[in-house]
């Protein structure tokens, strides 16, 4: 490992296998965005004014833009001087690094696993909660509570707009026995209609 936790983990393994062509979720990234523009990576120069003025998106800004620094910082430099030499220093950029965690804020789902009397049972648990910068930060520095929610990316899946309530023109994502249902939210879907 090269420290940073679990979600260095995630975000080096996305790295890993977006670079090869060969890896079995090739097509799956060459489907996704090349760019995604998250604000934690826009210039101070280009922030909309109405952006600026508001002080929580600035904080919300500032706190992923720390987690991206920090999360590049304590996993590049112990990976890229591995003996195992698995990366170059181009693949793990901290543009290409940035990318990466663009793509887990914008599309990655929160499992959430347990074990009962019945045995282990996985299910979706609260992605917005998961994907908050204090949380993530949790799986960098380790002390990230033992909830039993992981942040995976569903390939397929991952490209329809969904909400956990269900919301209008969504589709709510049912995790039962190890298969995922999208399911129509609130509202009609009428035959042939896409859920984007």
């Amino acid at each position: 490992g090269g420290g940073g936790g679990e979600l260095g983990r995630l975000l080096l393994t996305m790295l890993y296998e977006s670079h090869r062509e060969g890896s079995k979720y090739w097509n799956y990234f060459c489907s996704v965005p090349l760019n995604v523009p998250l604000p934690f990576q826009w210039d101070d120069e280009t922030l909309p004014s109405d952006f600026k003025k508001d002080a929580y998106l600035q904080a919300q800004r500032d706190a992923y833009a720390t987690l991206a620094e920090a999360s590049y910082a304590a996993t590049v430099d112990k990976v890229l001087a591995s003996p195992l030499k698995v990366f170059t220093e181009e693949q793990l950029s901290k543009a290409k690094w940035a990318w990466a965690l663009s793509i887990v804020l914008s599309r990655a789902f929160a499992l959430k696993r347990t074990s009962g009397v019945f045995g282990k049972t996985t299910v979706l648990g609260d992605s917005q909660a998961a994907k908050q910068a204090s949380y993530l930060t949790s799986m960098l520095d380790g002390s990230k509570p033992s909830d039993g929610v992981e942040l995976v990316l569903i390939p397929g899946l991952d490209m329809a707009n969904h909400g956990e309530e269900g919301e209008e023109g969504t589709a709510v994502l049912e995790f039962k026995d190890g298969k995922v249902t999208a399911v129509a939210g609130k509202g009609t879907l009428t035959r042939g209609e896409e859920v984007l």
